[in-house]
């Protein structure tokens, strides 16, 4: 499953994983619906011995208004920089991708 993530996140999808986990007899989360704060306190307490169902490869590709905005910054001189959250190996494909898009642009 790690070579399938790292294969998928190398191809710039975000690559999250499901999980499941059964609960005998009762459910922590029953009544609790309406109170955002409580059921974020039980799902973290309950966040254990979960079973791995698969991973979900999600394509989410950069804007098309990309190459032009970044066209206009830099020729405002505005320096351009990717800020992510994505896993190291998404993030870099993703740079890759927007580079090859960028060099369109005549500076």
């Amino acid at each position: 499953m790690l070579q399938l993530q790292r294969r998928w996140s190398g191809e710039g999808q975000r690559v999250p994983m499901l999980c499941r986990r059964e609960f005998h007899g009762f459910n922590p989360f029953a009544g609790r619906e309406d109170d955002p704060a409580e059921l974020e306190v039980i799902v973290a307490a309950h966040n254990t011995d979960l079973c791995i169902v698969g991973l979900v490869g999600i394509v989410d590709p950069p804007r098309k208004e990309i190459p032009s905005v970044v066209d206009i910054c830099r020729r405002a001189g505005i320096r351009v920089f990717m800020v992510t959250g994505d896993f190291a190996l998404t993030a870099a494909a993703m740079r890759t991708y927007l580079n090859g898009l960028l060099a369109r642009i005549a500076w």
